[in-house]
């Protein structure tokens, strides 16, 4: 792992972390400290009142719900093919929405029955028939950070120095079933243990419908033997980094889901239909009545639905970069 060049920061963020920090240390887990400067509600980068999201240079990055109508457009028409019963029975729950008014915010005409957003903090109150829909929900949540040294994992710490943070080897708090039972000398896993425990909460509670998660992620046998530098990244400035200790507080930081792991979690759950795609496939396969209306209303020349259509599907850009986990629970 490439070492810390630790920079000062500033005393708010220093306070913060140290409420955190591991009993009678100034150390704390790199769970606690993501938690902390994604989330916290005086520091946390979500919680900020600032644009995060957009093409301009002040944003960080951007996401399918930046290009218009036409990326709801397409979730509604994969709703109505995957869905038994007429859409205005359920509820559209959009889990960690970007906007104020959510994806469908845009959309002149909502086919459902309600829509309720669940911010960052909000608990997970799901109503008995609804579509539970999140973008890049998963790969936001807080990871720990594994590294295989002297023969056995060890878990990545942050150390809070008067000087600024840095990176400590400490024993594993609590270790993993999952993981291998050796690796490569300094091999590092990031585990995304909250995203699990997200879903594990959204799944648990009863209810009937649609789930439908949009995000980025890789299976385990891949997390464990090809990416020895971990997954962990951030963003700033729509520029990708891997130093997780930069400016805590003003960048994102994300981690890739493990797919096997979110369909086991699902599957524990009674949910069936169980499919992970690729974006672009995803949208061909069930989103073609509006795919087709969208290339018809526009048959020739340029258009700016046409252009955000290609955004979504086509795999130069967000099609084959992003995936798609829908699956079906209608039996309690």
């Amino acid at each position: 792992m490439e070492p810390h060049n630790s920079e000062p920061v500033s005393p708010e963020v220093m306070a913060e972390l140290s409420k955190f920090c591991l009993p009678d240390t100034n150390i704390l887990t790199l769970e606690a400290f993501i938690q902390t400067v994604l989330y916290n509600e005086r520091i946390g980068y979500y919680l900020q009142d600032r644009q995060r999201v957009g093409r301009n240079e002040k944003t960080d990055f951007y996401t399918a719900s930046n290009v218009g109508t036409v990326f709801p457009r397409l979730i509604v028409d994969c709703a109505r093919h995957l869905l038994e019963g007429p859409l205005e029975d359920y509820v559209f729950v959009e889990a960690g929405p970007e906007t104020k008014s959510g994806i469908l915010g845009s959309l002149e005409t909502i086919p459902f029955r309600a829509t309720h957003l669940i911010r960052p903090g909000d608990p997970f109150d799901i109503p008995p028939k609804s579509i539970v829909f999140s973008n890049e929900l998963f790969d936001a949540q807080p990871f720990r950070r594994f590294v295989f040294t002297n023969g056995k994992w060890c878990e990545m710490g942050v150390k809070l120095e008067e000087t600024g943070l840095e990176w400590v080897v400490i024993d594993l708090l609590e270790s993993l079933p999952e993981l291998p039972v050796s690796a490569p000398e300094g091999y590092v896993i990031d585990w995304p243990n909250k995203a699990h425990e997200v879903l594990q909460d959204i799944a648990g509670q009863d209810w009937k419908g649609l789930f439908i998660a949009f995000d980025y992620g890789l299976d385990s046998p891949t997390i464990f033997k090809e990416r020895p530098q971990g997954t962990g990244r951030t963003y700033s400035n729509h520029k990708m980094g891997n130093d997780l200790l930069e400016r805590p507080g003003q960048i994102d930081i994300t981690c890739h889901v493990v797919w096997d792991f979110m369909e086991q979690i699902l599957r524990n759950n009674r949910f069936m239909d169980i499919r992970l795609s690729r974006q672009e496939s995803f949208f061909m396969q069930f989103a073609q009545s509006e795919i087709q209306s969208i290339l018809e209303n526009n048959p020739t020349g340029f258009s700016r639905e046409k252009q955000s259509l290609m955004e979504l599907i086509h795999p130069g850009n967000m099609g084959h970069q992003f995936q798609v986990l829908s699956a079906l629970r209608m039996e309690s």
